[in-house]
């Protein structure tokens, strides 16, 4: 059988990577792991993730649990692509930072800003794909919140809140 048409959206694939890549503190992975964590069976989890099964689906409620529990956010990135939105992570308390730190978050917004170059030169290469545009969504979505990340560091060493 040919599965080369088969195609997964962005969140399909979230929910399946954020549920199977799960490591736990003990030496269980994916699934097993964190099924008990959220008040689930690793059977019931694994077909609730899995983008074949049409009669099992994951809630809300616990999306938002495994979240909180594996502290991966990309189901929630992934409704932020699909609804052309972009969350910020929580600022944190930076008061007392090293100037080390700020340099190298600058070095880090640099990193970021040749990456959505890159990013952006795929899509101005030719034809533009949904996968191009995707990246470049990304790409753009991490570069303001490193942005933000400096600014709120910034004003934090500079007593400003």
């Amino acid at each position: 059988m040919d599965y080369s048409d088969i195609s997964y959206s962005d969140l399909d694939i979230a929910k399946y990577t954020t549920v199977h890549e799960f490591a736990a503190q003990s030496r269980q992975r994916g699934a097993a792991a964190l099924a008990p964590l959220i008040g689930l069976s690793a059977a019931v989890l694994c077909n609730k993730v899995n983008p074949n099964i049409d009669t099992h689906h994951l809630t809300l409620d616990e999306a938002v649990r495994i979240q909180a529990v594996t502290r991966n956010f990309s189901i929630h990135e992934a409704c932020d692509r699909l609804f052309g939105r972009v969350s910020l992570p929580a600022l944190f308390d930076y008061s007392g930072v090293k100037n080390e730190d700020l340099t190298a978050a600058l070095l880090k917004r640099e990193k970021e800003a040749g990456e959505t170059a890159a990013a952006i030169e795929l899509c101005l290469d030719g034809e533009i794909t949904p996968d191009d545009l995707r990246q470049l969504q990304t790409e753009i979505y991490q570069d303001i919140q490193v942005l933000m990340e400096i600014l709120h560091r910034v004003q934090q060493q500079g007593g400003a809140q």
